[in-house]
């Protein structure tokens, strides 16, 4: 089975403040080739794998700064703006994830339900679905 995600109203909260706060900075991001994109896009139009793969550019160009030389001055705002950056994608990315396992859930009850209804109408007897037809009937000879 599946593992569960755990997407709370706390990660949703973070990620709209992130979404709102890239939108208003009007921030560009960049897949792995190269093609920019804005928040819009990012949360509706980017796949789930060419999401992580931008994470992963992302952790690698954060690890970079943090591998400079100590005596080199880091500029803290462009770390922040890439922690920021990462972390926005990757609550993109669990909201995504969260967003098909309710999407599948939904899937599976829906086959459930339909399953348990043809199962309970094979169970009723003749009586029981002329009583519902006569019901039917009386129901529309009265309008």
């Amino acid at each position: 089975m599946e593992k569960t995600v755990k997407f709370t109203s706390e990660h949703f909260s973070r990620m709209k403040d992130l979404l709102i706060n890239a939108l208003l900075d009007d921030k560009t991001f960049y897949s792995k080739v190269g093609a920019s994109m804005g928040v819009s896009e990012l949360l509706h139009e980017t796949s789930i794998n060419l999401l992580n793969e931008m994470k992963v550019a992302l952790q690698n160009k954060i690890a970079k700064f943090e591998a400079q030389d100590e005596w080199v001055e880091v500029d803290n705002d462009k770390l922040t703006s890439l922690r920021e950056s990462r972390e926005l994608i990757n609550l993109i990315i669990g909201y995504k994830r969260f967003q098909l396992q309710e999407q599948r859930r939904e899937e599976e009850l829906a086959l459930l339900k339909g399953k348990l209804a043809k199962m309970e109408e094979d169970a009723k007897t003749p009586e029981e679905k002329m009583a519902e037809l006569k019901a039917e009937i009386a129901k529309l000879s009265t309008i």
